[in-house]
């Protein structure tokens, strides 16, 4: 059973208000990221956090996770090399297979990004709780979810 009523108003539907919130945070961050001396983008901060968790991802994984195709993730990747921050390598049991590892500069890149998106993202945060914050994070998924369901991607 459905109880939620869904705004009539443009500026107060949930994909207006999820997109401006990931514009503003896009932003934020990499103009964050620049004032500090990393020029990168936010796509390219979403690998690099990512492999940072997750050092040696295959291109399959990055672009699952990050909910991007394949082809983006290989320009992603070939800008990420450009820059150093990021080497391919042959998986050793699957030739086939290619992974991304971050280089000795993308750990250094990381090391130094990452206290400023973490105090961006309390800063974004402040004045929320704990339990809303939990809420909010619980409900985007369960609609990410239904989405993904109705899709056929479930």
């Amino acid at each position: 059973m459905n109880d939620v009523t869904v705004s009539q108003r443009f500026e107060d539907s949930l994909g207006y208000l999820v997109n401006h919130l990931m514009y503003a945070f896009r932003q934020g961050i990499i103009r964050k990221c620049g004032d500090a001396g990393f020029a990168i983008t936010h796509e390219e901060l979403g690998v690099l956090i990512l492999l940072g968790n997750a050092d040696g991802a295959t291109q399959t994984h990055l672009a699952n996770t990050l909910a991007k195709d394949k082809a983006v993730i290989t320009r992603l990747l070939n800008g990420l090399v450009r820059k150093k921050i990021v080497a391919r390598r042959l998986d050793l049991v699957d030739r086939r297979v290619v992974r991304a590892f971050l280089t000795n500069h993308g750990h250094k890149t990381l090391q130094c990004v990452r206290p400023i998106l973490l105090d961006y993202v309390k800063t974004a945060i402040h004045g929320v709780n704990q339990h809303e914050f939990d809420t909010t994070c619980a409900v985007l998924r369960r609609i990410t979810d239904n989405l993904q369901t109705l899709n056929g991607k479930a």
